[in-house]
């Protein structure tokens, strides 16, 4: 029932508010040899409900599902920069058997930019053999220099403001300009948990799963 409602609302504004809606089964199924069938619905929603940890741990029971190893890793400002890397290099397999869309190329490109990781070149030679998107939410002119503006001035309650102008409502809809740039200030001004959630949210509908529910 988990899987389906995470399916039918992924192309829709309710799907981040539904994954983290389910975050009582994270307690309930305890990740392990006997649950692998329903690691990739569980890292959902733990990634959905801000719970990294959890999904760390049900990515690493599994060989399956050590791909979202790099998405759990963006969740968390603490990650040995080390394991980061070898996590981030563990993409490189499923980038080159086409299982992420350009688009989503494009946007983990662009978070990993604003969380200050450096990109894998495989990484950047996938999304630049690509055109850069065009669609998303932009705000009006004016708006992000304003961001940028509120955040080296250090106006936490202004930045967060324009922020969501900036990203129209949703990380998912977000042009990739905004959405780096949203990070960004955000982290400048100190939020950056928050601003690496945004990063994840951005990804979450787009990860290609691991083989399981």
């Amino acid at each position: 029932s988990a899987r389906t409602l995470l399916d039918e609302t992924r192309r829709t504004p309710i799907y981040l508010a539904s994954a983290a809606s389910l975050v009582s089964l994270l307690d309930a199924v305890p990740p392990g040899p006997d649950a692998q069938a329903y690691g990739d619905t569980m890292i959902e929603i733990a990634l959905a409900a801000g719970r990294p940890a959890i999904a760390r741990r049900w990515a690493e029971a599994s060989p399956a599902h050590r791909h979202w190893l790099a998405l759990a890793d963006l969740a968390d400002g603490s990650v040995d920069p080390r394991r980061r890397a070898a996590n981030l290099e563990g993409l490189d397999e499923i980038v080159r058997r086409g299982r992420f869309s350009a688009p989503a190329l494009h946007r983990l490109a662009t978070v990993l930019d604003a969380t200050d990781v450096n990109v894998p070149i495989p990484l950047w030679e996938a999304a630049s053999r690509t055109p850069q998107p065009a669609t998303g939410h932009l705000p009006e002119t004016g708006i992000l220099p304003q961001l940028a503006d509120a955040a080296k001035k250090r106006e936490a309650g202004r930045t967060v403001l324009l922020a969501m102008q900036v990203l129209g409502g949703a990380a998912t809809g977000a042009h990739i300009i905004a959405l780096g740039d949203t990070i960004r200030a955000l982290r400048r001004v100190g939020l950056d948990r928050e601003a690496r959630q945004i990063g994840v949210e951005a990804l979450l509908a787009d990860w290609p799963p691991g083989g399981g529910a």
